[in-house]
Parts: structure tokens; C-alpha cells; sequence
């Protein structure tokens, strides 16, 4: 008996991508010509349901062909290009674009017809008259009709009342708003060290639930140095007072050689360190309200404290955050 092959020849067959997808029956002018004239000449029972049968095709061809020959001749025939390949191409969802080349279903909006209960133009300007009243021009039509009401007085309601004001144009906000402010961007270029510092305080946990100390740090902008710290268990104007006097002092700054950037934090915007910083001559730059990366130097430096290898995380007392804090900035500014 023959030996049993060893090896067995591909049984699988590769699918061939062209043929692997839908493909989708092209019909030519003559080819939708010839099926109109067939149509046309269907007049027995069944044959025009038949005939798309036939051909492979749907009822909505011929009502679709019969209105490209009434509207652009044997011309608007021709072939067009696919909506989904005009879609890909434009970028656009075949949804939109049906939804425009759809012809309009419905006509110019019917006017809402007027109201029997509608207020007369007399009766409107007795309320325009109220809500522009020295009482209440800088409250809402709500808090207006509440109040009246209280009063034992019905002159409209509410949404009456906004729609009144709303004819007149003035149905945006009633009370007095201050005025949006612009607050310039801070931009500060230093060339050489002690040129700009920027400063911040940041917390350290302890192991106490809800205690946290207090790390103030001023950096120098040109050399990323930190040029003096303090770690207490207050965040208050004295203690920024005493930080930067003491700063000044061992650096020999003259005045006007310095600014000095920071946040808006009450430490910082204190009439006492606001004077003291205005006394030795030093210039103040300050974040944008509310704008939390206005000062990325030092979120940058507490960011890098916090996340070294050895940080302990949380610490003892202000004596165990002094000796860590210690070691880490002579490392960091060695």
C-alpha cells in the first residue's frame, strides 16, 4: 500500500479584496432609457411591479430617472459619482448631505396666530412702565411679578413680562454687572541671576490628619536656585515679610535691581509686605486672578520635591521637614 502523504497541500483559499466587497450595480443613460421605454410600455396587471424585478433594481430608480429626464434631459441621465464617495471627499455625513439634497417638505412657517388673551399695547406699556421703575429696574421679572403679588397686584405673568422686555430688546441681565476685566499675561525675562525671583508657599503633610506646614520659596528665574525657604506652621504676611528681608540682606540687592514675581495669596497681597517690598525698592509682578499657572517655576520646584525617591511624604514635625529640606536643597542647588 501507498505511504500516507506527509504533507498535505493549502486547502485555505485567500479571499481576493476586490471581490471581497459589496459591489453596487452601475446603470448607463442607455441602460436607463431602455428601462423607462419598458416601463412605459407595461400596461398590463403586474408587469410594472415585475419589471424591477427583472432588471435588479428598486421602484424609487424609475420615479428618480422620470424626474432627472423632466428636469435636465436625457443629459441628467448620465452617471453620477456615489453620495458616499462625494461624502468622503467633502468630509461630510451622508445624513447632511440627504438631508439637503432633499426636496423641501414643508413651507414658509405659518404665523403663529395672536392670542384672544393677549395683553393690548396700552396694558404692555403700563408693564414696560413698572419694570423700567426706579423699584425695579435692577431685579428679575420673576422677583417683580413675586413681590407684586405679595401686594395684591397682577399685572402679567412672569414669561409676559420677559417677552415684553424681550421685544424691546432687553432681556439680558437686569441688575448692575461690573465691567469684565482684562488682565495682562505676566512676561518676565531675566539674563543674569538675581534678576527676577518668583516665590510661592506649599503644604507638608504631617502625621497629624488635617495639620499641614508650610514651605515658603523663592527662586531665582535665571538659575532655578532657591535662594531662601522657611518651613513654619503659618502662612501669613510676617513671616513673607521676614523671608524676604533677610533674603535681601544676604544677597546685598541694591533697590530697583529685583522683581519679584508671585501669586495673589493673602501673604502676598498684604498691605505690610506690599510696603516693605515698596521700601527696599523692589518691583512686584503678580498672576492673573484666578489663573493657576502664572507661576509655573515654583509649582514646578514643589513638584519636584514632593515626587523624589526618598521624600518621606509625610512628616514628623517642622525640626524633621528642616533636616529633609536641608539635604534636599543642597543637592538641588549643588
Amino acid at each position: 500500500m501507498p505511504k500516507p502523504p506527509t504533507a498535505f497541500a493549502p486547502t485555505e483559499v485567500v479571499a481576493d479584496p476586490d471581490n471581497d466587497r459589496r459591489h453596487r450595480r452601475r446603470f448607463s443613460r442607455e441602460e436607463k432609457l431602455r428601462i423607462l421605454a419598458e416601463a412605459d410600455r407595461c400596461k398590463g396587471r403586474g408587469e410594472v411591479a415585475a419589471l424591477p424585478r427583472k432588471e435588479s433594481l428598486y421602484s424609487s430608480h424609475l420615479t428618480m430617472w422620470r424626474q432627472q429626464l423632466r428636469a435636465h434631459g436625457e443629459a441628467g441621465l448620465d452617471a453620477e459619482i456615489p453620495l458616499r464617495t462625494a461624502c468622503e471627499v467633502l468630509g461630510m455625513p451622508r445624513a447632511t448631505a440627504r438631508r439637503h439634497l432633499a426636496p423641501r417638505r414643508h413651507g414658509p412657517r405659518r404665523r403663529r396666530p395672536t392670542s384672544h388673551r393677549r395683553l393690548a399695547q396700552s396694558e404692555e406699556q403700563v408693564v414696560l412702565a413698572v419694570l423700567h421703575s426706579e423699584r425695579f429696574q435692577d431685579q428679575a421679572p420673576r422677583q417683580v411679578y413675586a413681590e407684586l403679588l405679595d401686594e395684591g397686584t397682577y399685572l402679567a405673568s412672569p414669561s409676559t413680562m420677559y417677552r415684553i422686555l424681550a421685544a424691546q430688546g432687553e432681556s439680558s441681565e437686569r441688575r448692575n454687572q461690573r465691567e469684565a476685566r482684562s488682565h495682562a499675561v505676566p512676561r518676565l525675562q531675566a539674563t543674569r541671576h538675581d534678576q527676577v525671583w518668583t516665590w510661592d508657599i506649599s503644604k507638608l503633610a504631617t502625621y497629624v490628619p488635617g495639620v499641614f506646614l508650610n514651605l515658603y520659596l523663592v527662586l531665582d528665574l535665571f538659575s532655578r536656585y532657591p535662594v531662601a525657604w522657611m518651613v513654619a506652621e503659618r502662612e501669613n504676611s510676617a513671616l513673607s515679610k521676614q523671608l524676604f528681608a533677610e533674603a535681601i540682606t544676604r544677597y546685598q540687592l541694591e533697590p530697583g535691581s529685583i522683581t519679584v514675581h508671585n501669586e495673589r495669596g493673602a501673604p502676598m497681597t498684604a498691605s505690610g509686605f506690599v510696603d516693605m517690598l515698596a521700601q527696599l525698592g523692589i518691583e512686584r509682578s503678580k498672576s492673573r486672578p484666578r489663573v493657576s499657572h502664572d507661576n509655573p517655576f515654583s509649582e514646578s520646584c514643589f513638584k519636584t520635591i514632593k515626587y523624589q525617591p526618598d521624600c518621606p511624604g509625610r512628616f514628623q514635625d517642622i525640626a524633621h521637614a528642616r533636616r529633609w529640606l536641608t539635604e534636599l536643597f543642597d543637592w538641588y542647588g549643588g
